[in-house]
């Protein structure tokens, strides 16, 4: 059992990683109205900035969940976190939207720092102490989103966008170094498979519904492209139900929707998550926006940044 000093070593090496992810989720919000006229493309375009990054994180999660479970939490995280700063190196270089949206794809996947740390603290840390540790890391989640919002403008009116990206590497890629020489890999394995077929099928439902709603305001939301991404999502989630059932350990068990306590609990979540997503790329937005629009305040980034996180403290 490491001593009292290591105990506070791995605490820190893991808050730094969770800052460095929860900066590099909300940075690009207040971003967006700029990456729209930088790139010259819409607004439902440039939402897959942020689309794209969350989309990823929900399957890369239970997959590297899985994988810490069975070949080691450090071995994840340390991965986890390389996907996180190479991602953000390969953004910070990106010539189009599209290759932007890629590399905020593969920062993604630096969203299972969160469940590995956890992960790595409940076995490291005496039960005593666990709590503290915890809400350590969990703090970090409130106080690194708040960072990423109010350093967004400055950094794109001082520096230029790709900064934003650069200075999200850098954490990230010290963290991930740090933690491979100083934490000591997890004793606690399992066995059992990772779900990628599950993983597969749940992304294929999402990117479908995702494009029929970003498209549809331009294809038009009867026409036979939006109607047939309808029905491919419809179909593939289908797919990603019957193959949950199937599989001896599932990506998601499907069971726990039927107890009542569970389902309200994710039904609640989902509704939050929603709704706060869907605030912090809106609000960015419509604060910047002026002029000829008729609504707005015509406010910088910078502005716009502060408005969203003192939104968020409430």
């Amino acid at each position: 059992m490491p001593d009292r000093r290591d105990h506070r070593i791995i605490l820190a090496l893991l808050a730094t990683a969770g800052v460095a992810f929860a900066v590099m989720q909300t940075l690009t919000f207040p971003a967006l109205p700029f990456f729209r006229r930088e790139f010259g493309a819409s607004q439902a375009a440039v939402t897959w900035i942020v689309t794209g990054f969350l989309l990823s994180s929900s399957v890369f999660v239970p997959l590297f969940g899985r994988l810490g479970d069975m070949h080691g939490k450090k071995r994840m995280l340390v991965a986890s976190l390389a996907a996180l700063g190479l991602g953000s190196l390969g953004a910070a270089a990106a010539s189009s939207l599209g290759w932007l949206v890629a590399f905020r794809v593969l920062q993604g996947a630096g969203a299972a720092v969160f469940p590995l740390a956890f992960g790595i603290l409940r076995d490291e840390y005496p039960r005593e102490k666990l709590g503290v540790a915890v809400g350590v890391m969990s703090a970090v989640v409130g106080a690194g989103g708040g960072l990423g919002l109010v350093s967004s403008g400055f950094i794109l009116e001082e520096l230029g966008w790709q900064w934003l990206f650069l200075l999200g590497a850098v954490p990230a890629l010290s963290a991930a170094l740090a933690i491979w020489v100083a934490v000591p890999e997890s004793p606690v394995r399992r066995g059992g498979r990772p779900d990628w077929v599950g993983a597969l099928t749940l992304s294929l439902a999402l990117v479908s519904l995702l494009l029929a709603v970003t498209k549809g305001e331009s294809w038009g939301w009867g026409s036979a492209r939006v109607l047939g991404l309808g029905v491919l999502c419809v179909a593939w989630s289908g797919v990603w139900v019957a193959v949950e059932r199937r599989v001896a350990e599932p990506m998601v068990d499907l069971r726990t929707f039927a107890r009542r306590g569970m389902a309200s609990t994710n039904a609640a979540t989902l509704l939050v998550g929603f709704s706060l997503t869907a605030f912090f790329v809106l609000m960015p937005a419509f604060v910047q926006v002026g002029g000829p629009a008729g609504y707005g305040f015509g406010a910088s980034a910078v502005v716009a940044g502060s408005t969203s996180c003192r939104a968020r403290s409430r």
